[in-house]
Formats: structure tokens, sequence, C-alpha cells
């Protein structure tokens, strides 16, 4: 497969595991370089599928997004607990720096 396929399929519908790939080795990166290249790809990948997953989230576990990143938008502040469930055109944003905080097991949806 092409890089430029493996990018397309990384955030499409339900099959993120490239995605959350790409999320995992960022955050699990020793080297600046390589945190940011991380970084660059998975906001690259969203942004092209209309989404935001901010680079300091911190997400336990992978969500279920039914619909893909389409206009999902979580903040780098915010903090999303296992198993949880995030719907089309939803909004996990910020306000100086204070984020929300997701349970385990939650639906969200617009």
């Amino acid at each position: 497969m092409s890089v430029r396929g493996w990018m397309t399929d990384c955030s499409k519908g339900d099959n993120l595991r490239g995605f959350w790939r790409l999320y995992r080795l960022r955050s699990g990166a020793k080297s600046r370089f390589l945190r940011d290249l991380f970084t660059f790809l998975m906001n690259r990948s969203a942004h092209r599928h209309g989404g935001y997953v901010g680079p300091g989230a911190v997400i336990q576990g992978e969500p279920t997004l039914p619909h893909g990143l389409h206009g999902v938008f979580i903040s780098r502040y915010a903090v999303i607990g296992a198993n949880c469930r995030i719907y089309q055109n939803v909004t996990i944003g910020e306000v100086d720096r204070k984020a929300p905080v997701v349970g385990n097991g939650c639906w969200i949806g617009a």
C-alpha cells in the first residue's frame, strides 16, 4: 500500500487503527524529532478527514468513533476514559487550559 493510501486509511470510519497507532507512537516517543514527525502525520491525517485530536490529550484505550473523525475535536488538555463512544460533530474543548474529564464507558453525541 502506498503512503498516501495508508494516510487516507488512517482515519476513515471505524477503522482508525493507523491513526491511533500514530497517537501511541507519538505519546511514547523519546526523541523530539520523532515526536514532531508523529504529531505532523497525526494532524495531517486528522485534518484531512475533518477532525482534530490534540497531541497532549490523555486517552485511555481507543475510543470508538462510529463516523470517523468527521467533526470531532478533542482538546490537547482533555482526559478521556476507556471504552468511550464519540459521535460526529462533538467538541471536547478547553477554557484557560482547563478541559473536561470524560469517564470510562461514556457515550457522547451532538
